[in-house]
């Protein structure tokens, strides 16, 4: 078993530091995955790579025909890298290469890293007396949070582990709360209770509880928003509660693409009035975001790919899996809860958390269906031929 697929884990923390290091630290990986894996005998089903190569083909539609050829072609190749991770992994799980649990350990390692990296960033900003909103970024260290947390419980709930599990979570929401950020606190709260919801054993109480205390913590946050909005109108409510996201979403629907089937290309809704208006790069959402870039064809075919391979292990957890599959599968469900979030407030499809983490947890569920499955079919055949053997 390689260390060198466990890069994939320091990824997202490379990205947190800044953009380059990430793109290093991701075409490193690549390569090294495609070396590792260069006399390995694909055998997909049907189903799996053509909806990924018809997602891929939607995207590719809207770049002829953009404004600006190069960003909408460059936006491309990137989410062809990095969405290439969900086959890299998979095929490497199904080759042995390396364990999903020890890839959690390491997302783990990385979260706190990330965790350390802004909240070592946030105390400099307040040393130096400068505005906190906007300038410091947790949303890595808020969508690898689950990841933290399975690092701290992995090898059994007792004292010591509840009590460092508690005060990680106390401090990492205490520095999104300073930050001023409504979006990192939503997805770090909802990945706690999508966690801690898959391995505790009553988990409806549970449930209960987080969502109350995720609740009071949004409260807080937005309460001096709340506040000075007596008199406004509900569309000015809400694009106040939502940092003017809703003006972006709304203007997107009251002036859409001109050829609403293909899009503009992504990376280039920057060079549409919709966007400039409100002085941003990017729409904030994934599913708009995919919809005005690559049109109805791209979005509907990424909705396809996304429902096939996260319907799957999602019927099998809810359904037939065990508690202890569930527990194990904890981390990523939560993970991708967190980045669906993330990419609906702040985010689009093209980004690295969206094509990349949210692939790769993906992978992962896919291949714990894929072992859960046929454990149990050796499991069924060992029993039918062990009957058969006493009838003899």
């Amino acid at each position: 078993m390689s260390s060198g697929w466990l890069l994939l884990a320091w990824v997202p923390f490379a990205y947190s530091i800044g953009r380059g290091l990430g793109n290093s630290v991701f075409i490193i990986f690549f390569f090294y995955a495609l070396f590792s894996l260069r006399r390995t005998d694909i055998n997909w089903k049907p189903a799996l790579s053509t909806l990924y190569l018809l997602f891929l083909a939607a995207f590719f539609l809207s770049v002829p025909g953009a404004v600006s050829v190069s960003d909408a072609l460059q936006g491309w190749l990137k989410v062809v890298l990095w969405s290439s991770s969900f086959f890299l992994v998979l095929i490497a799980l199904r080759q042995g290469e390396f364990r999903w649990r020890r890839l959690a350990t390491w997302f783990g390692v990385a979260a706190f890293l990330a965790g350390g990296n802004f909240l070592g960033e946030l105390a400099l900003v307040y040393w130096q007396g400068g505005y906190v909103a906007g300038t410091v970024s947790g949303l890595v260290a808020s969508y690898l949070f689950p990841f933290g947390l399975n690092l701290l419980l992995e090898r059994g709930v007792n004292t010591k582990s509840i009590i460092g599990a508690s005060l990680y979570s106390v401090v990492l929401m205490a520095g999104l709360l300073l930050a001023d950020s409504s979006t990192e606190v939503l997805v770090a709260g909802a990945g706690l209770v999508v966690y801690l919801s898959l391995v505790a054993r009553r988990r409806l109480l549970l449930v209960l509880g987080l969502m109350a205390v995720v609740t009071l913590t949004l409260g807080s946050e937005l309460y001096p928003k709340l506040s000075s909005m007596e008199g406004q109108s509900l569309r000015q409510v809400m694009s106040l509660l939502s940092s003017y996201r809703t003006e972006l979403w709304l203007g997107a629907l009251e002036h859409p693409p001109e050829n609403q089937w293909i899009g503009v290309g992504l990376r280039n809704t920057a060079h549409y009035a919709v966007v400039k208006t409100v002085g941003v790069k990017s729409l904030h959402n994934f599913v708009i975001a995919t919809w005005y870039e690559t049109g109805v064809i791209g979005l509907v075919a990424l909705l396809a790919f996304l429902s096939y391979v996260g319907g799957r292990p999602g019927a099998w957890l809810a359904s037939c899996a065990t508690l202890l599959h569930r527990q194990e599968a904890a981390p990523w469900v939560a993970g991708i809860v967190g980045v669906l979030i993330a990419n609906s407030l702040d985010g689009a499809a093209k980004t690295f958390s969206f094509s990349c983490v949210l692939f790769v947890c993906l992978a992962v569920l896919w291949h714990m269906r894929e072992s859960a499955i046929a454990v149990q079919g050796e499991e069924g055949g060992s029993r039918s031929a062990s009957r058969l053997a006493q009838r003899a």
